[in-house]
């Protein structure tokens, strides 16, 4: 018998015993997640939308140059009062093509609560639309952004306030 068993194994045995899980079949843990999302509120905004190309950074440098010369981090974006309507859509953008690229470090419950809350915050404080998603479909994610016990306490009421706002519409 040899010293090391795992020294006779197949190659190809051997390479998928040690292959990393599919990051979209890992189960984060909830504390994980606000973790991960508390570090993305406080993540730079040129940094990480800038990893897009030449045209969205010119888009990013322009949308800071004319409103945001406060908006340093994700966070500080969702949370203005009046953000622009151009960095949200980046960041809508930003969140979803995180499913097209899976090797990213974003587990999909952030960036899927990046992606509503995107969108929240430009129908909830500058009363636009920054997506095609038709409320019906919009409102189920935004119970589930509610339901989400990891993001902090403002980003769930502006959630919550928007829910409401979309809610109200849908009965009238």
């Amino acid at each position: 018998m040899p010293e090391n068993p795992i020294d006779e194994g197949h190659p190809r045995t051997l390479a998928e015993l040690m292959k990393l899980s599919d990051p979209a079949h890992v189960h984060w843990q909830a504390d994980d997640l606000a973790a991960i999302m508390a570090h993305q509120l406080r993540a730079s905004l040129v940094f990480d939308l800038s990893r897009c190309d030449h045209d969205v950074r010119e888009r990013i440098h322009q949308a800071l140059l004319e409103d945001g010369a406060n908006l340093l981090t994700f966070g500080d974006l969702l949370h203005h009062p009046s953000p622009p309507a151009d960095l949200l859509r980046l960041v809508k953008d930003f969140a979803k093509s995180r499913y097209q690229h899976p090797e990213e470090p974003l587990p999909p419950q952030v960036a899927t609560l990046l992606y509503y809350a995107a969108i929240a915050a430009a129908r909830l404080k500058l009363s636009e639309r920054i997506t095609d998603l038709a409320d019906a479909d919009f409102i189920p994610g935004l119970q589930w952004a509610v339901r989400q016990t990891w993001i902090d306490p403002p980003l769930r009421q502006m959630l919550g306030a928007c829910l409401q706002a979309v809610q109200g519409r849908e009965t009238k």
